[in-house]
C-alpha cells in the first residue's frame, strides 16, 4: 500500500542548491513492505529540463523521482527491505540536478 505526502514530513525546506539531503520522519503506524513515502524536495537552483539522481540510505529502499519542475521535484522511496519499517523511522535521501 501507498502512503500519502501528508503522513510524512520533511526537513529539507527551500534550498537555494543543486544537491543536497532530505530527511522524511514516517509519522504513520508503519511502512509496509512495498508501501512507499511520496514527498516534495524544494530548491530555488532546480530547472525543469533537469535530471534528478537519488538515493535513499536505507538499504532496500530505491528512490523514484518525477515531476520535476521550476524550483521542485516529487521522490518516492520504496519499502524493499521485506519487513516494515516502523513509526517514527527516519528515511534520508541524497540527491543532485545534472
Amino acid at each position: 500500500g501507498n502512503n500519502q505526502n501528508s503522513t510524512y514530513t520533511g526537513s529539507t525546506g527551500d534550498m537555494a542548491a543543486r544537491s543536497g539531503q532530505s530527511v522524511a520522519t514516517l509519522n504513520v503506524n508503519s511502512l509496509a513492505n512495498e508501501g512507499a513515502a511520496y514527498w516534495s524536495i524544494a530548491s530555488a537552483e532546480i530547472v525543469a529540463t533537469d535530471t534528478i539522481v537519488a538515493t535513499c540510505t536505507t538499504e532496500w529502499c530505491p528512490v523514484t523521482v518525477y515531476h520535476v519542475a521550476a524550483g521542485s521535484f516529487m521522490i518516492a522511496v520504496t519499502n524493499s527491505t521485506g519487513g516494515t519499517i516502523a513509526k517514527d523511522a527516519t528515511l534520508t535521501v541524497n540527491w543532485a540536478a545534472l
